[in-house]
């Protein structure tokens, strides 16, 4: 079919098989925890609401092939200004600026999402098709090229200002992510008669040298989340970490030594599930970490869950296969 001529084929294999994989991973870390802990009506809640995201995501997947590439570098920014104004909004309303929320959400069409999370799909689609598109036209002017640094930084830096450091970490890192990655032209050669005696010599365009620039500063934003993360935690007053929940989290050293505190609990619980599963994995179904130890079994701490189930190796090909894919 004419949809389906330009997809990645091994990509699309890895997220078909990273859905179906993942959906039943759910079902299995969440069928205690949605009983116990969420007062569901069924074991598998969060296993059928995974499945609809996934119907939902595969429709919506059909709808953005048919439309051309052109028009992301286009509609994007006006999608992330959108989400930015509605985070604005709720920020000023409910006077959450600079108040302890880790996420914002917002109802839509009898469900709920988060415009945040909408906002790193855009910057993604935005950056990419802009600088993707900008390398080959050399002749642009080069003040255009901060017109999307000025919309996905601001954009992370209001998620920032909001209080969900996380999700703004997130931005920023593909942010740098995206400008290091930037593809640079081979410079041009440029080709002059003098006195009829053919010379070549290269040149190098200022936009190009622009290029190199936000490439540079995109490693160097990445090196320096790297330095933030690893130390951070080192240079904050304990009292100031201590009192923000969101700033505890830079704190991931001795967590079982932390067991009473809820960024130490849940970090050494997850150790605990991981060591439980070894090599080989205590098999599927067989996790003690899910009987809520792991409050976050089926989201953000699945991962060890997977892993005392299924082992250190099985983790270990699960991690090769994203960066495969």
């Amino acid at each position: 079919p004419k949809i389906l001529r330009n997809i990645n084929y091994p990509l699309l294999i890895f997220t078909v098989a990273f859905a179906i994989v993942g959906a039943f991973l759910i079902l299995d870390a969440s069928s205690i925890s949605s009983v116990l802990y969420y007062k569901t009506d069924s074991p598998s809640f969060f296993f059928e609401k995974q499945l609809q995201w996934i119907l939902l995501g595969g429709v919506l997947s059909l709808v953005i092939l048919n439309i051309n590439t052109k028009l992301y570098k286009v509609l994007a920014p006006f999608a992330a200004i959108a989400c930015a104004g509605m985070l604005f909004y709720v920020y000023t309303t409910q006077k959450l600026f600079s108040s302890n929320v880790t996420d914002v959400t917002l109802s839509l069409f009898g469900g709920r999402f988060q415009p945040a999370e909408f906002l790193k799909i855009f910057i993604i689609m935005y950056l990419g098709c802009f600088f993707g598109s900008w390398v080959n036209k050399p002749d642009k002017k080069t003040s255009s090229m901060f017109i999307p640094l000025l919309i996905s930084g601001g954009s992370a830096l209001l998620v920032l200002l909001g209080g969900d450091f996380g999700t703004a970490c997130i931005m920023l890192a593909i942010i740098a992510l995206t400008l290091a990655c930037i593809p640079l032209n081979k410079k041009p050669i440029k080709k002059i008669k003098v006195v009829g005696i053919p010379i070549t010599f290269t040149s190098v365009p200022d936009n190009e040298k622009w290029l190199k620039r936000l490439k540079i500063l995109g490693l160097v934003g990445l090196f320096c989340g790297v330095i933030v993360l690893k130390f951070g935690y080192k240079v904050i007053d304990d009292e100031i970490l201590k009192s923000d929940y969101r700033l505890q989290r830079l704190i991931y050293t001795n967590p079982c030594d932390r067991y009473e505190e809820v960024t130490g609990s849940q970090v050494c619980n997850g150790y605990i599930a991981m060591d439980n599963g070894g090599l080989q994995g205590q098999g599927i179904g067989n996790s003690t970490q899910k009987y809520l130890y792991l409050f976050a079994s089926h989201t953000d701490f699945i991962f060890p869950i997977v892993i005392e189930e299924f082992g250190v190796i099985s983790g270990i090909l699960i991690i090769f296969a994203y960066m495969v894919s």
